[in-house]
């Protein structure tokens, strides 16, 4: 069974809907506009069916779409570009169509790819940004891990000396993490 996706892209989040092949809404949720959240919907959508078997499509390039962008292509899928205006246009078909919301448009983009996904254009890396793209993707994520690392040992660290301190400071931002280097050392 075929799954088209239709990703609203926003700044801070995308408005992500997967239709089946019927049209029936299997999922509709916001999505933050993260390497980390975009990748866990990928895998929670890639459990839906098997690549070749699923369409996304997204209404915007660039700008805000290009984080999407490059986890979509880094993941293999196969993105096709839904124009806005052609988003504007078909969302008056539908019930309330007159009122813009982003679940709405991204149900439209998922309901377009289903109708006519094969006459959309298909957005696909130049051949030598592909493979500086992948590299520099597996290099992020490789960076965040080791970060997650060090706060983890930070943190287990702190419980072992001042257990309230580790829970009152989030070590996730950068002005506590700051004031603990400078007052933590080693003697």
């Amino acid at each position: 069974m075929r799954h088209y996706v239709g990703f609203e892209v926003g700044k801070g989040s995308h408005w992500a809907c997967v239709l089946g092949g019927q049209g029936e809404v299997i999922v509709s949720c916001r999505v933050e506009a993260k390497e980390e959240a975009l990748e866990m919907f990928c895998s929670e959508i890639a459990e839906l069916g098997v690549t070749d078997e699923r369409v996304v499509g997204i209404d915007l390039t660039g700008g805000p779409a290009t984080l999407l962008e490059a986890v979509l292509l880094g993941r293999g899928e196969e993105v096709r570009y839904v124009p806005g205006t052609a988003v504007n246009k078909a969302r008056e078909a539908y019930a309330g169509g007159e009122q813009k919301s982003d679940p709405k448009d991204a149900f439209v983009i998922a309901d377009q790819l289903r109708f006519r996904w094969k006459t959309l254009s298909e957005i696909r890396p130049r051949e030598e940004n592909l493979v500086e793209l992948r590299a520099l993707v597996v290099h992020r994520r490789d960076l965040v891990q080791d970060q997650t690392r060090r706060v983890t040992r930070l943190r287990e660290l702190l419980v072992s000396v001042f257990l309230s301190l580790e829970a009152t400071l989030d070590l996730t931002k950068k002005g506590p993490l700051f004031a603990v280097s400078r007052v933590a050392r080693p003697a």
